[in-house]
């Protein structure tokens, strides 16, 4: 529900208003453009969302060259004059709109082609550009103000002497300097009477204000991006904040960004995007300011887009398209009980005002600007047991720095441990950074020192370090050996310098394995830390991490670089997924730059529907329960029919409804019955009733009874289990566990379905039989093994841990194995029998786990077998795997056979196969399931009962970690000793006249990342055309690409090898070609050359030169061929420094005789140090080369020593991923995707300028200082 997130964030009115880039003349004054305003006009007023709005208006003044101008101070431009009819035509279509409507006037202004930038934007600019100089365009500028004002006040009526602003293509005060470079722009807009920018959040995401991503107001100084420069001294707008004042100047900024706040549409890509009204609703809601209370809403849009006018077409805020985002917003509000108000962009500010100056109330300051990073450093520690009281962390930061540096040089292995990001920050004498002293700081200001933290990936301990001198019990985890033990020598270090370092723990070990239950306090706290983690560890199994996270009562994480760095929608994507598991944001701890560290508070108990089995509300039970195994996100799409309570919506249990056409299902009343189980019993009781839902497929199951279920009714057939929620969670688990025994019988019916790879029987895929299970009117068929397998997945998607136990004779190596299950009411495990449908108790009715079944000595005369489910052994016929492949129907009357426990036959298998165990943990059902079983060390009864403790002391609480032995259960050792007798052969040398494999260096270690992590993922026959072939797929990204192998069947045959990494992602060629001693001898690259000119490479020429920095003076291709791209600047920009770096002698000789300059130069061995001094360039391109490199990423760490700072790199590499539908080429030897790229860019601590994907990445990257 929407209207939760209003209630969790205490918001009492929403206020919508919508800032509209409104530029009705962009096609002239004429009859066209005077139709569309009337139509807006009319569509305006019809609309109760666009009756209101505010209108950044554009007069569209028409500006060309001033042919007068002669001196070094006359102005190069002047605006053409409108004639009298079309003034009176605008004055008087604007008049009758003001008139009839409530629209409200602002001010926008294009003046990109009209000033000095980097973009290339038409004639006149063209010429414009290269006439003017910085002073010039700040007095330009003026001249544009005092112009546009004079037009639009007569247009309009509106008298501007204080407006808001929107700045055209997003670029305020200089922000992207292909647009703007007027780096005063806002001070010149407030000697004209603004008091406020309305731009944001920008279509460029670069321009975005990341300094508060709330309103706030700046004071103006001279420096590009100014307003998002801490040197601007910035103060969110707050109840009682003196935030608006004279000589301050108003940024509206949000978390909510360009992607929802956005209503254009007119675009197909943002038509689905705007159809996805829930999305949209609930980022705003959860990311939209609150300032007092209200929640303010802010949108925009471009209404006088010519499609909109278009036949059957509306604009924006009347578009059938919007109204579904409307209605939902209104529900949202109306859940919630809050009003929704509609106003303009005065009527905010007015109210924003008036607030901001209440001299009652004191200032809510943000985290991130509540204390500087001097004050920080200059804060004493909190005093301990043997604190030096005059310790401050600045001191304590030389110490730990020192001594990390001392330790790094005693050994040059331990270099690789720091990296790039510590050997930085080490040589800056800066081990603690801004964003981890701030999360220090509001820790101390927001928790009691009562609390525990746990961080995740400590790297050298800073951030937990700086937690312990705070006074709090600070534990991390890191599994990268080389920084534990750095950290541990620091400690140690500091421990004897006198600092008080007795409440940090340093665990090696990766989360959330290493986390132990013990470490937390009954009554205290957790909070759970994350700051700059970007781990493909982490991202393997993040489902685990997020379902961990629910053990913490806080959250304090960088939604930048949690697991990977992220970009705005994974950051959007990571919230949801935080509010899935509970929790909610309650403030902004740190935010500069790219970092973006927020607090996140658990939700009050309740809050949760509670017909949602996997959300339990008691916080004991959650933490048990959630110690066991991660339920992974792709494998719940599986139907798992478990709830809570006896009503059950009909979508639940038959999701194949939503999919079908209403008209084809069968009308009310539906038909419904009862089937019987497998072994003759009937239901649980009778049919169920059903209320009926609005129209046919829509509805909801009623049971008078809580159990387990199988009916058939008109739109199907399923079984499903209801739980009362009344009921305490252990006996929800039996309940779980009668529901799996009575639909399990004992066969091999599924044994293929759950071990698809016969051969492999680690590999076990429970999930496989959920549809079956509960989709179906059909029992599975398993034998002990496998039943409780799939019992213990059922138990392990509910939230409870589990655990497969084999139980033995050593002496004949032969057994049975049941399951168990932590009980949390209890705090211990029991045993569970799904194949005999048994459990066992002592006569007091305590159940018993399998170490006390192992450790009993009189089993008869202690126990009692508890029969759950009355279970029969079937016909031997259906025992038979190969002969029923689970496609034959079962019927109940094959259950003939004797009853599975009889008198005191259960005590006949206790005593013959519970005289040891081996406990099998069910550690991985998220990694693709793979070595699902880990078995532990064989234990007698004499091994239970250790030192002393009886087997009910010794298995009570949390298991120990077991080891992976690597040793199978006694029912797989028969398939292991046949999987010894496979041969295996090399096709390769068997058939090798008919099939080579292609390439020569074998590679032992992914290129990219070099991770030792690979295998192989395919092998390709492939087969050189006699030419290029061109694709002619028109519209779509590789229209006109070649291919120049294809796959065809023949021989001989080469066939290509391609690995892929586990870590980065990677997919790359191995064996590779090695072709660098033949390309330094290439000369087709100067025939190229020769033959075809620069034309083919002027495309590429100026989307490089549309990313240099303002101040480009020295460019450098690297792997330039024979320099075309160079050759075309050396053309077009002389006053460039030109060079070219590349394998290939004839192409270099070439350059240099057409006078650009260049070095042949190995980019993987040589050091480029000798042909380009360091920190020297402002712009190096690396085209078509990442692929073709033997260590991408060593190459990328070369060129950005060569790089000044801030100066950029724009290279290519090939792509693989969902907006790529080209084949792999095998000329192309390394691929990657998403995952990678994010990797390689936070190698580089880089800023990304520009991402674009086709069918390659073309990616620009910034050197930050």
């Amino acid at each position: 529900m929407l209207g939760e997130i209003l209630r969790r964030r205490e918001v009492r009115a929403v206020t919508w208003f919508h800032a509209d880039h409104w530029e009705p003349w962009a096609g002239g004054i004429n009859d066209v453009t005077l139709r569309r305003v009337d139509s807006f006009l009319k569509q305006a007023k019809q609309s109760p969302f666009a009756n209101k709005m505010t209108l950044f208006y554009l007069a569209g003044t028409v500006y060309g060259l001033n042919p007068e101008a002669g001196g070094a101070d006359d102005e190069i431009i002047r605006a053409s004059p409108r004639s009298v009819l079309e003034s009176e035509q605008v004055r008087e279509i604007l008049g009758k709109l003001r008139d009839v409507t409530d629209v409200e006037f602002q001010v926008h202004l294009h003046h990109e082609h009209l000033v000095g930038n980097d973009g290339d934007w038409d004639e006149i600019h063209r010429v414009v550009k290269g006439r003017t100089d910085p002073q010039q365009d700040e007095r330009r500028l003026h001249y544009l103000l005092r112009t546009e004002l004079a037009i639009q006040r007569h247009d309009t009526g509106a008298p501007l002497d204080r407006w808001a602003f929107v700045h055209g293509m997003w670029a305020l005060n200089g922000s992207d300097r292909a647009v703007c470079q007027i780096d005063n722009e806002i001070e010149i807009l407030m000697e004209h009477g603004c008091w406020g920018d309305f731009t944001f959040p920008a279509a460029r995401y670069h321009c975005d204000p990341t300094i508060l991503e709330q309103p706030y107001t700046c004071r103006p100084f001279k420096a590009p991006k100014a307003y998002d420069d801490r040197r601007g001294e910035p103060m969110a707008v707050d109840v009682g904040a003196g935030a608006i004042r004279d000589g301050r100047f108003l940024i509206w900024n949000s978390r909510a960004k360009h992607n929802v706040c956005s209503l254009d549409h007119y675009d197909p890509s943002d038509l689905s995007r705007v159809r996805q009204a829930d999305n949209i609703v609930s980022s705003w809601l959860a990311n939209c300011p609150v300032i007092d209370n209200v929640l303010y809403v802010k949108t925009h849009a471009h209404s006088m887009e010519a499609s909109y006018y278009d036949d059957g077409n509306r604009i924006p805020l009347a578009s059938p398209n919007i109204e579904p985002i409307w209605a939902r917003l209104q529900r949202a509000c109306q859940e919630a009980n809050v009003e929704l108000k509609l106003a303009t962009v005065d009527e905010v500010c007015g109210t924003l005002r008036e607030l901001d100056n209440r001299a009652d109330a004191l200032p809510r300051i943000a985290a991130s600007s509540a204390i500087s990073a001097v004050e920080l450093q200059t804060m004493p520690l909190q005093a301990g047991a043997q604190q030096d009281a005059s310790a401050t962390f600045s001191m304590v930061n030389l110490a730990a720095v020192s001594t990390l540096q001392d330790w790094l040089g005693s050994d040059p292995g331990r270099i690789r441990s720091a990296g790039s990001y510590y050997t930085a920050r080490l040589e800056k004498g800066r081990l603690f950074v801004d964003s981890e002293l701030s999360i220090a700081e509001y820790s101390r200001r927001r928790f009691s020192r009562k609390v525990r933290f746990f961080e995740l990936g400590f790297g050298f301990g800073e951030l937990s370090l700086l937690l312990a001198l705070s006074g709090f019990r600070a534990t991390g985890f890191e599994s990268d050996e080389g920084r534990h033990a750095g950290a541990t020598a620091l400690m140690a270090k500091l421990a004897q310098r006198g600092i008080d370092v007795d409440e940090l723990s340093l665990v090696k070990g990766s989360f959330p394995d290493a986390l132990q239950l013990a470490t937390f306090d009954k009554d205290g706290e957790t909070v759970f830390v994350s700051t700059n983690v970007t781990s493909s560890q982490v991202m393997e199994k993040i489902d685990y991490v997020y379902r961990s996270l629910r053990l913490f009562d806080h959250l304090i994480i960088d939604l930048s670089r949690f697991g990977q760095v992220r970009n705005e929608q994974s950051q959007h994507e990571l919230i949801v997924k935080l509010r899935e598991c509970g929790f909610m944001e309650v403030a902004s701890v740190y935010s500069n730059g790219e970092t973006d560290v927020r607090h996140f508070e658990r939700e009050p108990t309740g809050a949760k529907d509670a017909n949602i089995l996997s959300a339990p509300a008691v916080v004991e039970e959650l933490r048990y329960s959630d110690l066991g195994n991660p339920v992974p996100r792709r494998f719940l799409r599986a139907p798992f029919h478990v709830f809570q309570g006896n009503e059950v919506p009909i979508e639940a249990v038959l999701p194949r409804l939503l999919h079908v056409p209403r008209s084809w299902l069968p009308p009310a009343p539906i038909r419904i019955a009862a089937v019987p189980s497998a072994f003759g019993r009937g239901a649980v009781d009778a049919a169920p009733g059903f209320r009926e839902g609005p129209e046919p497929g829509t509805g909801s199951f009623v049971f008078d009874q809580f159990g387990g279920h199988r009916v058939n009714c008109s739109y199907g057939v399923f079984k499903c289990l209801t739980l009362d929620p009344k009921v305490g969670r252990d006996q929800q688990a039996l309940e779980i566990f009668r529901f799996a025994a009575e639909n399990i019988i004992h066969s091999c019916i599924d044994k293929h379905v759950i071990l698809p790879w016969a051969k492999r029987p680690q590999y076990v895929r429970p999930d496989l039989l959920l549809a079956k299970l509960f989709q179906s009117d059909q029992p599975l068929g398993l034998h002990c093994d496998h039943a409780a397998e799939v019992t213990a997945y059922l138990l392990h998607l509910s939230g409870y841990q589990v655990r497969e136990v084999s139980i033995i004779d050593p002496a004949l190596n032969s057994g049975h194995v049941v399951m168990e299950v932590f009980l949390p009411e209890q705090a211990r495990w029991v045993m569970l029998d799904p194949d005999y449908g048994v459990v066992v108790s002592d006569h007091a009715g305590k159940l018993m786990s399998t170490a006390e079944l192992v450790a009993s000595v009189d089993r008869e005369r202690d126990l009692e077998v508890r029969r759950i489910v009355e279970k029969q052994w079937v016909s031997g016929s259906y025992n038979v795997a190969e002969a029923h492949s689970g496609q034959l129907t079962f019927p109940p009357g094959e259950s003939v056979g004797s009853p599975t426990v009889e008198g005191k036959s259960y005590f006949e298998v206790l005593n013959r196969c519970f005289r040891a165990r081996r406990v099998f943990a069910h550690r991985n059902f998220e990694d693709s399931f793979e070595n699902n079983r880990l078995d532990g060390p064989l234990e007698a009864a004499s091994d239970i009962a250790l030192n002393g403790k009886s087997a009910e002391q010794k298995d009570a609480g949390q298991p120990a970690v077991l080891p992976d032995t690597g040793s199978m259960s006694a029912s797989t050792i028969e398939e292991d000793n046949a999987m010894r007798d496979v041969v295996s052969f090399d096709p390769f040398k068997m058939f090798k006249s008919y099939f080579k494999l292609a390439g020569t260096v074998r590679l032992d270690a992914c290129p990219v990342c070099e991770s030792g992590r690979i295998t192989q993922i395919w092998q390709l026959p492939q087969s050189r055309l006699d030419g290029k072939t061109f694709l002619s797929a028109p519209g779509s990204a590789h229209n006109n690409t070649y291919l120049d192998y294809l796959p065809l069947l023949k021989v001989p045959q080469e066939i290509f090898g391609f690995d892929i990494c586990a870590d980065c992602h990677s997919i790359f060629r191995n064996p590779k070609d090695d072709d660098q001693e033949t390309y330094k001898r290439d000369t087709s690259k100067v025939r190229s050359f020769k033959e075809q000119g620069l034309d083919p490479f002027r495309g590429a020429a100026q989307t490089c030169e549309a990313y240099f920095p303002s101040d480009t003076r020295f460019v450098v291709d690297a792997a330039c061929g024979s320099g075309q791209i160079l050759a075309i600047y050396k053309e077009k920009r002389p006053e460039l420094r030109l060079f070219g770096l590349e394998l290939s002698a004839p192409s270099i000789d070439w350059m240099k005789s057409i006078g650009i300059d260049g070095a042949v130069t190995d980019l993987d061995f040589d050091d480029l140090d000798g042909h380009v001094a360091p920190g020297t360039v402002d712009f190096i391109i690396f085209n078509e080369a990442f692929e073709h490199v033997r260590s991408p990423l060593r190459v990328l760490r070369k060129m950005f020593r060569m790089l000044r700072v801030g100066g950029r790199i724009h290279f290519t590499a090939q792509y693989f991923g969902p907006e790529n539908g080209l084949q792999i080429r095998v000329g192309e030897p390394i691929y990657i995707d998403r995952h990678g790229l994010d990797w390689v860019i936070g190698q580089l601590d880089a800023r990304l300028i520009e991402l674009k994907a086709d069918i390659k990445f073309r990616v620009t990257l910034e050197k930050k200082a």
